[in-house]
């Protein structure tokens, strides 16, 4: 590959934990198991191991008390304000007010009767739960759905069981399925025969769910629990290599779940796409931040492929774009997103990081102390956030899913990072031959361009007639030589000198 030469006077610095648990909801259940409009309600209880020694003091959650946001986790009705970013103001918001949740939760906490190493299963433990508080609840008040429909069934719809610090009995952060290791019948009536209520949680997504780490606070919960009611909306399985960019996210940055993606919405009715034309060039004005906007645009290619554009502006709560432990603070920006399969549960989203694709190299040497190295640019390689690579790690019997995280790599990239956005100063072109490029199995060339910003509200061209004839692309492999000393005259010399790819792009001449 050809490289270009500069001489530089003045050369200025160019700068540049391991994902917690798991969900457990997998399956080949992938529709939906309630209605995705309307008003559901959950009752919620939180609950301890009786010798759940975890960091006691903790101020998220002190032992023995019920956390104090705890009777704010969701709102009783769809009337009045939030108490704080909760559950209900998360699906308000991502439904655009389309599906409300409401509820309850129990008043006390529920510490359970032994230690949690007397129990065989974790159903064990719901159940002897439930029971305990059976006779100070009405659970009819939760007999409101028949599957996707609103109407009684004779059974409760959904209690959701948060337990402070589990050690052993589960390895999962949540799992969509209320688990119970028997059918439990209520002292409550049915509304429908006039039989008994019941409970049950013998499948995948039935009776609602079972949440771990409510020690972490109510911010990681509340989008914990989002996910896990996420799963009876979507069906079981992740949309993989999306981290922060959307709530059903899984590996390998799992528990990364925040503000819903925009396909995400669109499957569920929330969202309608602007249409990018793709046989017409086009300027798009007014791109406005995604989540507050509730607007993306869509380049359809075909029925199973698209690209899609969100602007991310943090202008809502939940928007955690880019946001790690090396970086609090949400990356601002255009996200262009490849998605192929489209139209089912899960899609394939890759991100197209604006920091471009990279080849990666894994030391397994001193594992599980080893090293993942990014190396030279490769617009058909990989990015920090679909790195992965499967290890089978013996002596802990498992095989391990390593991904760009502390401290197999420099920085917790897997979950994003602040250079993942297109704007118009860090990268502004998106091309056949940028990196990410913009190639596709439909054999449709085109570029998009970032060229304005107004406070945040972007204006973008988009050509297909002539992909080149916008703006280069960004160049690659930037790098400074300290070989060359060359006389500029008058006793000065530089010895530094800047070298980088050449671009691509067929109407380029150097």
């Amino acid at each position: 590959m050809k490289r270009i030469l500069l001489i530089l006077i003045i050369i200025s610095g160019y700068l540049f934990a391991e994902p917690e648990g798991f969900c457990g909801t997998e399956g080949t259940m992938v529709n939906n198991s309630i209605p995705t409009n309307g008003t559901i309600k959950i009752y919620f209880i939180f609950a301890q191991f009786k010798n759940d020694d975890r960091d006691p003091s903790n101020t998220n959650w002190v032992k023995d008390t019920l956390p104090s946001w705890a009777p704010d986790f969701v709102n009783s009705s769809i009337t009045g304000s939030y108490p704080y970013n909760n559950l209900s103001k998360f699906y308000n918001d991502m439904s655009d007010n389309n599906f409300n949740v409401v509820g309850e939760v129990y008043d006390q906490l529920v510490i359970t009767e032994k230690e949690e190493s007397e129990y065989n299963s974790i159903g064990r433990v719901n159940r002897e739960i439930i029971e305990a508080i059976d006779s100070e609840v009405d659970f009819s008040e939760y007999d409101l759905l028949s599957g996707t429909t609103f109407a009684k069934d004779g059974f409760v719809d959904l209690i959701f069981i948060v337990y402070r610090n589990i050690d052993s009995l589960v390895g999962w952060s949540g799992y969509a399925q209320l688990i119970l290791d028997s059918l439990i019948v209520t002292d409550d009536i049915d509304g429908i025969t006039g039989d008994t209520l019941k409970i049950k949680g013998n499948t995948i997504l039935t009776g609602g769910a079972v949440l771990r780490g409510g020690i972490e606070g109510k911010d990681y919960l509340t989008l914990t629990t989002a996910h896990e009611l996420g799963h009876y909306l979507f069906g079981a399985g992740h949309i993989d290599y999306i981290s922060r960019l959307g709530i059903m996210s899984g590996g390998p940055a799992w528990n990364s779940g925040a503000g819903m993606h925009s396909w995400e919405k669109h499957h569920l009715g929330w969202l309608n796409y602007t249409d990018i034309s793709p046989t017409s060039d086009s300027e798009i004005t007014n791109i406005a931040d995604y989540l507050d906007n509730n607007n993306a645009y869509r380049l359809q290619l075909s029925s199973n492929e698209w690209f899609v554009i969100e602007n991310h502006q943090q202008a809502n709560f939940f928007d955690k774009a880019g946001q790690t432990g090396d970086n609090p603070q949400s990356e601002k920006g255009v996200y262009i997103y490849h998605i192929r399969y489209p139209n089912s549960y899960p899609p394939n989203i890759d991100v197209e990081c604006a920091d471009g694709n990279y080849d990666f190299s894994f030391n397994n040497q001193t594992y599980p102390n080893g090293k993942i190295t990014r190396g030279a640019p490769n617009p058909d390689g990989e990015d920090e956030m679909s790195y992965d690579i499967l290890y089978n790690y013996y002596p802990n019997g498992r095989t391990d899913r390593l991904s760009c995280y502390k401290p197999l790599y420099d920085e917790d990239a897997v979950w994003g990072d602040d250079e993942d956005a297109f704007d118009t100063t860090f990268n502004n072109v998106f091309s056949p031959k940028s990196n990410p490029p913009s190639t596709n199995t439909s054999n449709n060339d085109f570029s998009l361009e970032v060229t304005g910003d107004s406070n945040g509200v972007y204006t973008m061209k988009f050509y297909v007639i002539d992909p080149y004839a916008g703006s280069p692309s960004k160049p690659q492999g930037l790098s400074v030589e300290n070989e060359t000393e060359i006389d500029f005259g008058d006793n000065y010399t530089a010895t530094s000198q800047l070298e980088w790819f050449s671009n691509d792009e067929p109407d380029l001449d150097y």
